[in-house]
């Protein structure tokens, strides 16, 4: 694991405060101590979707941490369940339930009311919508000898 150095301070009880990166608003906001990556957005006035107040149970205030991992703390049971539902890869956190104790930088996902009509399919009144789904299909070329100069 690599640290930096406000990451070790941190973790070794100093009081150098995480930062983070969020895009992409390219804001930079100090994270207290617990607190999550969604309350120190809100507090740097970024309008940070959350259906369900911040509980874990809608995932529309998910991002995608592009660097800085290993300085996440691990998935509280909450967002592990949501993960596990909606096959999130490692990299994808939801902002409510992340905790960090290093420099993390990362990319809201639901940045428009678009995005969150189409973030929303876990919302009660959805009961089952679905954005999208995948099928097999096959596409079929053929090409006729002559057919350009026959046309």
């Amino acid at each position: 694991m690599v640290w930096t150095e406000a990451s070790r301070i941190l973790f070794e009880g100093g009081s150098a405060m995480p930062r983070l990166h969020i895009r992409p608003d390219d804001v930079r906001v100090e994270i207290e101590a617990n607190e999550t990556v969604l309350a120190a957005s809100r507090r740097a006035g970024i309008p940070h979707a959350r259906l369900c107040g911040g509980e874990g149970r809608c995932s529309t205030c998910r991002v995608v941490v592009t660097e800085g991992l290993d300085a996440c703390a691990p998935r509280t049971s909450t967002e592990q369940a949501m993960a596990d539902r909606l096959g999130f890869p490692e990299s994808m956190r939801l902002a409510c339930q992340l905790r960090v104790r290093g420099d993390v930088s990362l990319r809201r996902l639901v940045l428009d009311a678009d995005d969150l009509l189409l973030a929303s399919q876990l919302a009660p009144d959805a009961a089952g919508a679905r954005v999208g789904e995948e099928r097999p299909f096959a596409i079929l070329f053929t090409d006729l000898r002559g057919f350009t100069s026959f046309s």
